[in-house]
């Protein structure tokens, strides 16, 4: 971002905070949200593992 004619040094430094600030949360949002999908993977995986019947939906018959 440049400095415009009409933009102070005050006001420059206010837009580039606020633009770090929501460069951070949105880092965090996503790193929250990669966080959320390998928990679920690793209990979708767990769930798998535990399976009674492991061949269960791995085939079927189908007839018209």
């Amino acid at each position: 971002m440049e400095l415009s004619d009409g933009m102070s040094i005050e006001t420059y430094a206010s837009i580039n905070a606020v633009n770090q600030i929501m460069q951070s949360v949105g880092t965090a949002v996503l790193d929250k949200s990669l966080e959320t999908m390998e928990q679920q993977g690793a209990a979708i995986t767990k769930m798998m593992e535990q399976s009674v019947h492991p061949n269960l939906g791995g085939s079927f018959d189908m007839s018209i």
